[in-house]
């Protein structure tokens, strides 16, 4: 039996897993596939595949500002959906003081609504938290508002969250997402074939449906 799902591997906290994502339904809907939502912590995959664009020193290629910032308006444009950029932490780069910790527990929080039956309604209300709505800064309490918002308990999701299996499924993903080839995200992963990249979607689709 053919296998006709599309394994989206993302972090809450990309900019292009974000962009990635208003797309999906497009994606299914071009190619008949069920899309897999996979949550990893993007700085966990990066670590296990030895790519690090984000030194400490400095950013490196298609990462580095100004483009960065070109690029992603240049895709919000073109895909005409809402974006706006957290803001900077007293002149710091946002996700440095938005830190570590915060990203991983975004990561944790997507995958316990995903095993919860939330669905990717969940998910895209993740995403309109980090990267549409005025909410700024936020923290675990927006997080589990956002889940009670989708059914689930305040109880439910406060165990799901401390649960040291949680954290080892987060890591179960990261490395299915190594394994399939994947360094980063979004990654999208078909028969075994992985495409790395917003910018990847439509070499994707072409490719499900030539090999059809």
């Amino acid at each position: 039996m053919t296998d006709d799902r599309i394994t989206i591997y993302f972090s809450i906290t990309s900019r292009y897993a974000y962009l990635a994502s208003t797309q999906m339904d497009r994606l299914a809907a071009d190619t008949g596939c069920e899309i897999v939502w996979a949550p990893v912590d993007a700085s966990e995959l990066r670590r296990l595949a030895d790519s690090e664009p984000f030194g400490e020193q400095s950013v490196s290629g298609q990462y580095r500002s100004p483009y960065r910032e070109q690029d992603l308006a240049d895709w919000v444009a073109f895909y005409d959906v809402p974006y706006r950029e957290p803001p900077e932490d007293d002149g710091a780069l946002w996700w440095k003081g938005f830190g570590w910790d915060k990203m991983r527990m975004l990561s944790r929080a997507t995958l316990v609504g995903l095993e919860h039956g939330a669905g990717p309604e969940y998910v895209h209300a993740l995403f309109h938290l980090m990267f549409v709505g005025d909410t700024w800064p936020f923290g675990m309490t927006e997080v589990a508002t956002v889940a009670a918002d989708h059914g689930i308990s305040g109880e439910t999701f406060a165990a799901a969250m401390a649960a040291d299996a949680t954290d080892a499924a987060l890591t179960a993903n990261a490395h299915a997402a190594k394994a399939a080839g994947a360094f980063g995200v979004p990654s999208f992963v078909y028969q075994g074939k992985m495409f790395f990249g917003n910018d990847r979607l439509g070499l994707l689709t072409h490719h499900i449906i030539q090999s059809r």
